[in-house]
């Protein structure tokens, strides 16, 4: 059985715009999840707002109270991708 590690996003009454998130080790996976009842999280691909080892190589929009599971790529890649 795997594991995966969670992050639950909780907002302040307006969408969000996530650039990145801390840099991982190889594979480690994580649940994003959205706990806000009516705004979306956007994720936003390669953004020059996060160091380079903490971006994602996708763009992705979170539904409210939906989650979505990424994985972490070291080495060459250094990115948080989709699962």
């Amino acid at each position: 059985m795997s594991s995966f590690d969670r992050l639950d996003l909780t907002l302040s009454g307006a969408a969000a715009t996530v650039t990145g998130l801390l840099a991982g080790v190889d594979l480690q996976t994580l649940y994003v999840t959205n706990t806000d009842a009516a705004f979306s999280v956007t994720l936003s691909a390669q953004s020059g707002s996060s160091a380079a080892a903490n971006r994602f190589t996708f763009s992705a929009v979170i539904p409210p109270l939906t989650s979505l599971l990424v994985v972490y790529h070291a080495g060459s890649v250094n990115r948080w991708s989709l699962s």
